[in-house]
């Protein structure tokens, strides 16, 4: 888990004090779960957590998520908008994370929950070679919006990750939603990429 949190590490960082913030994660896979945790231990007052699937936000509450929202497929933008409007009480979001890295998808839907002046933070990648290019559009530019990459965290994100799994000052027990054993590495495989199960992430446990 050493290497998961250090890249949130890394992207939290970067974004600097969240302190009384509203913040949207769109996507609630590992990544997901884990910088809803650590946004949370770090005082931002609302993190409402996005996802398609909903047995994704069940674990999100469980990593500290204040709100959650069920996102369809093909999205509704103006629905997640307006919802997003009603639990910040129409002041929008300071900051909406993208964890999932498609430019017509949710990079776009995170400006569009972002309140003018704010951040949005890109941590996921699209997939290879699919996309060349971001782009922003001038509606975006306007609201002056500012866009935080994340990617490439130096080594000590990684030292300070081991040190907070280490200390107990993050608990990485709330990503796992299964646990199999080592010997069945193939089936885990399968189940975690086939969402089978109502899989979030699957723990392989060694024998003693």
């Amino acid at each position: 888990m050493a290497q998961p949190l250090g890249t949130v590490l890394h992207a939290c960082q970067k974004l600097g004090s969240v302190i009384n913030l509203n913040i949207a994660v769109v996507g609630q896979g590992q990544n997901g779960l884990i910088i809803s945790q650590m946004l949370a231990n770090m005082g931002a007052r609302r993190i409402i957590a996005l996802d398609l699937l909903e047995e994704r936000l069940v674990y999100s509450k469980k990593n500290k998520a204040t709100h959650t929202i069920r996102v369809t497929a093909p999205m509704d933008t103006e629905a997640v908008r307006s919802e997003i409007e009603r639990i910040t009480e129409g002041e929008m979001c300071h900051v909406a994370v993208d964890m999932v890295g498609h430019q017509n998808r949710t990079i776009q839907l995170c400006s569009e929950l972002t309140k003018r002046g704010g951040k949005v933070l890109l941590f996921g990648l699209p997939p290879a070679k699919s996309e060349e290019q971001m782009n922003i559009r001038f509606v975006d530019l306007s609201r002056n919006l500012s866009y935080v990459c994340a990617h490439s965290p130096e080594f000590e994100s990684f030292r300070l990750a081991l040190e907070l799994i280490e200390q107990g000052r993050f608990d990485p027990s709330t990503i796992f939603s299964h646990e199999m054993p080592f010997c069945k590495f193939r089936e885990a495989y399968d189940k975690a990429c086939n969402y089978e199960d109502g899989v979030v992430k699957v723990l392989l446990a060694f024998p003693e």
